[in-house]
């Protein structure tokens, strides 16, 4: 089939439109666990906490572990701008036989910190560490089930600002409601956060959630 010099630079062009807006820019992507581990584990090494793990036989006394904060990044600085940052922290918990619905949990003792280029990095906060207290656990409610769907919708969104959009936004009210659920529902490790990212948390505004 023939087709005229002008009709085909036509097609060109459309094609180029096309593809221009069909492939998304890459998002973000959280920093992945397994990476981190090796240096993770020599970290965890170093704390009392796991010296205590192998020292402890008794079945009554509180076995340590560490476990990251469920995939929960806190941006900084905040606002957001184009050299923000995102802090996952890793903390310490323990649990027990004697212990019924609720775990152990200590501050955090370490973090890693993800660039917007993706590069992450590991670093110890403590070597000591601090007991929070007992954190209880409850089943999730249907409507919380809800909230926590929009999880990788949520940190895509963060991870793409540069500037504070409007607060009627839809993905702004769906974070609000994110990081507002997961700071109720864990209320000793929510306070410390709360402590280290203020502006943020002041943002999310909880207490009229």
């Amino acid at each position: 089939m023939c087709t005229s010099p002008k009709l085909s630079r036509l097609l060109i062009l459309l094609v180029m439109c096309v593809f221009d807006h069909a492939i998304p820019a890459q998002a973000m992507k959280p920093p992945t666990f397994e990476s981190h581990k090796p240096q993770i584990d020599q970290l965890w090494a170093q704390t009392p906490l796991a010296k205590q793990m192998t020292e402890v036989f008794d079945s009554s006394v509180p076995k340590w572990t560490y476990r990251m904060n469920n995939g929960l990044p806190f941006p900084d600085p905040w606002p957001p701008e184009q050299n923000t940052k995102f802090v996952y922290y890793i903390h310490a918990v323990a649990s027990a036989p004697h212990i019924s619905g609720a775990e152990v949990q200590a501050e955090p003792w370490a973090r890693i910190t993800l660039s917007k280029n993706g590069s992450s990095n590991v670093e110890p906060l403590a070597i000591q560490y601090k007991e929070l207290g007992r954190q209880g656990v409850r089943p999730v409610r249907s409507d919380e089930i809800e909230i926590m769907k929009h999880g990788e919708a949520v940190w895509e969104f963060l991870g793409a600002l540069d500037a504070l959009p409007s607060d009627t936004d839809v993905l702004i009210v769906r974070t609000r409601a994110y990081y507002c659920l997961w700071l109720r529902n864990n209320s000793l490790l929510g306070n410390v956060y709360a402590s280290r990212h203020v502006a943020f948390v002041t943002w999310l505004n909880c207490e009229k959630k």
